[in-house]
């Protein structure tokens, strides 16, 4: 019995799979053909819009209505800190402003920024300086083209939504690194992903998948503080950046700054697409945050022709994080969080 969802941030994405985690909702992004801009001095970097599918604040599907721009005061280099103002408008331009947004997961605004290579990435909370512009440090560690996604959750939509950019950074940049890894060591913290043998990771179908830490001296990390009212945070990546999933681990969150979590959390992943994403779990140990990146596979989906089973009896469909929700048709989604009902099993 899969364990209910307290709250959802997230979006279907990924060009190697998207896929949707505990907390969950799908988008498939597009991005307009519009010319790239470099990033300079107070130079803005327009959005680009992603079309998506929301999950448990409303089911909106559509372009976002909030345009980015990424305003940096000189032209970002890797390895240095530059301030920058990321300003948040409407499709008509006026400001978007802490009045006209609500709170997910105790922020206003989160900025998912990540290099081409998906090896730099950070997660970031500007703080409103004035009516539509939010103030931040970034601190690149790469050079090349980084990719910044606003989330944000409108209250004049009710939905969660992604505006997209794109900023220049000086120095050497990184191709797009592919590899697979199921296991990776930051700080001497080591986090190993566990895939279930009868849940592997397929396009359209969900998997309820584990991750564990451990501590330096090998023994489970139970030490994991609450970071933005969760034990942890998932974010994913497209491989060709058109798409962004940020979710929360399923269980309990914490209730208290002196709660702990660890060593064990359990993300729902559901690729959307075939093909390799990157997928980096966020925790906080002693104050500060540690970013765990893994390379994952997802394998194409396999035809669903049939909506009966071998037996000829009628196949009943049901949402793997919302078990009240069931269908008799195949590929129906859920209305509450997106994802593809998978078959019942008995």
């Amino acid at each position: 019995m899969i364990p209910p969802i307290s709250h959802t941030l997230a979006s279907a994405f990924l060009v190697g799979a998207t896929f949707l985690i505990a907390p969950a909702l799908v988008m498939q992004a597009h991005e307009d053909k519009a010319p790239a801009h470099e990033s300079g001095a107070m130079s803005p970097t327009e959005a680009k819009p992603m079309a998506m599918v929301h999950e448990e604040h409303g089911g909106a599907q559509g372009e976002p209505t909030v345009r980015v721009m990424f305003m940096p005061a000189k032209t970002p280099k890797a390895g240095a800190s530059v301030p920058v103002v990321v300003k948040l408008t409407t499709k008509d331009g006026k400001p978007v402003t802490s009045a006209d947004l609500e709170l997910a997961h105790t922020k206003l605004v989160h900025l998912l920024i990540v290099d081409a290579s998906l090896t730099s990435y950070s997660h970031e909370h500007p703080v409103e300086t004035a009516p539509g512009e939010w103030s931040f440090t970034f601190n690149p560690k790469l050079g090349g083209t980084y990719t910044v996604f606003a989330d944000l959750l409108p209250k004049a939509t009710g939905a969660q939504e992604y505006a997209k950019t794109s900023v220049t950074v000086g120095g050497a940049a990184r191709p797009l690194d592919t590899s697979l890894n199921l296991s990776t060591t930051v700080d001497g913290y080591r986090f190993d992903l566990k895939v279930p043998a009868d849940e592997p990771l397929v396009a359209g179908s969900a998997s309820l998948v584990a991750v564990r830490v451990t501590r330096p001296d090998g023994t489970p990390a139970t030490n994991l503080e609450p970071i933005m009212a969760a034990f942890a945070h998932g974010v994913g990546f497209t491989a060709d950046l058109s798409g962004v999933l940020h979710v929360h681990p399923m269980g309990k969150e914490p209730e208290m700054d002196s709660d702990r979590g660890g060593p064990d959390l359990s993300f729902h992943l559901q690729p959307a697409l075939p093909g390799f994403f990157k997928f980096y779990v966020q925790v906080q140990i002693d104050g500060q945050s540690r970013f765990a990146g893994f390379g994952l596979n997802a394998a194409p989906a396999k035809p669903a022709s049939a909506e009966h089973d071998h037996a000829g009896m009628a196949v009943s469909y049901v949402c793997p994080m919302h078990p009240e929700i069931t269908s008799n048709k195949v590929g129906a989604t859920c209305p509450k969080c997106g994802m593809t009902l998978v078959a019942k099993k008995t």
